[in-house]
């Protein structure tokens, strides 16, 4: 976890309940894990690493994470000074999910398997569970639990069951946030056609929970399976965007597809062609083949990734139509994405890429857009962002009055 995420929750835990530095210094045995995934192609006999991740979990507790293709529910059971025995619960991601279950007993640095997990187009994939290392980790950290004990407090909207602490900062600015997620939440989900039988549980919280493993870009979790999401909220630092839960209705009604396409086509009504000019023009776009896998989409700048895989999958829907988009999403993994970008675009990458380069240079974007995301901005409490939309409608203004 960040440290940043952890500063973020120290100052907000204090200010709340007051609780001394003193208390904080006290710890809780954990154990550090190392999770690889592996996946072999059909009809291929290797396997190719997809992701390489770390967990931290506390002993006798269990904690939640997303990996790939699958959701894990990893617990620790027991521990000594050789080993670790822990159970671990996997289920895989999509409409018709795998489960699978296992208890373990296995010594620092030697890995438990997971074998023949499936994946799409009848490749299989490979998880490696290994304990690394037993830490401490502070037992404050952040003190708040879901379930039936609870602190949280329930609101809901017509697609959400929103949930914060009573008389948080979340507490305050919920039928704000509640307005803004309903709306952007319909659009994306009637443009894709896409429909969900339950609501998408959304907590607005404090600080990061121990309960999950938080994504460590932007602070956030997405539980596909139990149709839930956390977010960070507090003074320092906002992680609710409409962007995660465009990402879990994704991941739960199409499957598992690689980053670049899921964040990319979740990111579809995001500002990303204004958003992307600015990355052009200071040459910060790097090649487009660099980003297609996992590994290479999380190991570049987060904030860069994001709005280039949003405005590339854009060019994609509007020039072809969202159907093909959705065809590539449905055969795509980390391993075919480039291939069968090429085959359903009928054009090799490249000149995809030169195309949606020059789709970059000539896309407009009118005053009435930057007045509709500066409104965004603004109930999104992005003061600096809001103002930059505004001189930009004024610098239009001004051109158009030249004009006269």
């Amino acid at each position: 976890m960040s440290n940043k995420i952890k500063y973020i929750f120290l100052l907000t835990f204090f200010s709340i309940f007051g609780i001394s530095v003193p208390s904080l210094l006290l710890a809780d045995e954990a154990i550090r894990f190392e999770l690889i995934v592996r996946q072999k192609p059909a009809m291929v006999d290797n396997y190719y690493e997809i992701r390489r991740d770390t967990i931290e979990v506390l002993v006798g507790h269990s904690l939640y994470n997303l990996l790939v293709n699958m959701s894990l529910d990893i617990k620790v059971e027991s521990i000594d000074s050789l080993s670790v025995e822990f159970t671990n619960h996997l289920t895989t991601i999509g409409q018709t999910p795998y489960n699978f279950a296992k208890r373990y007993k296995v010594e620092y640095n030697l890995p438990a398997r997971v074998e023949n997990i499936p994946g799409k187009n009848g490749s299989i994939y490979q998880l490696l569970i290994s304990p690394r290392e037993l830490i401490n980790i502070d037992p404050e950290n952040c003190p708040f639990v879901t379930g039936a004990e609870s602190q949280f407090k329930n609101s809901p909207s017509a697609n959400f069951d929103f949930y914060f602490l009573p008389n948080s900062l979340a507490d305050f600015d919920w039928n704000v946030i509640k307005g803004y997620l309903e709306a952007d939440f319909v659009q994306f989900r009637d443009a894709l056609g896409i429909s969900l039988t339950n609501k998408i549980t959304y907590y607005l919280t404090p600080c990061p929970l121990n309960t999950v493993n938080w994504d460590k870009r932007f602070g956030y979790v997405i539980d596909p399976g139990r149709s839930r999401i956390m977010a960070l909220y507090s003074h320092d630092f906002i992680s609710s965007e409409a962007i995660l839960s465009n990402m879990l209705v994704l991941l739960r009604q199409w499957g598992y597809a690689p980053p670049f396409l899921l964040e990319g086509l979740a990111g579809y009504f995001e500002f990303n062609t204004y958003e992307i000019k600015n990355i052009k023009n200071r040459g910060e776009i790097p090649p487009l083949n660099s980003m297609l896998t996992s590994s290479g989409y999380y190991s570049a700048d987060p904030q860069t990734t994001e709005i280039i895989s949003a405005s590339f999958i854009k060019f994609l829907a509007d020039s072809y139509g969202i159907g093909k988009v959705k065809e590539l999403y449905n055969k795509s993994d980390d391993l075919y994405l480039q291939k069968n970008m090429e085959s359903i675009f009928g054009q090799p990458l490249d000149s995809l890429e030169a195309n949606w380069s020059y789709y970059v240079d000539t896309v407009s974007n009118s005053r009435g857009l930057f007045d509709f995301y500066a409104s965004r901005a603004g109930a999104l409490f992005k003061s600096d962002l809001q103002i930059t939309y505004y001189e930009e409608m004024l610098k239009l203004d001004a051109t158009h009055r030249d004009s006269i």
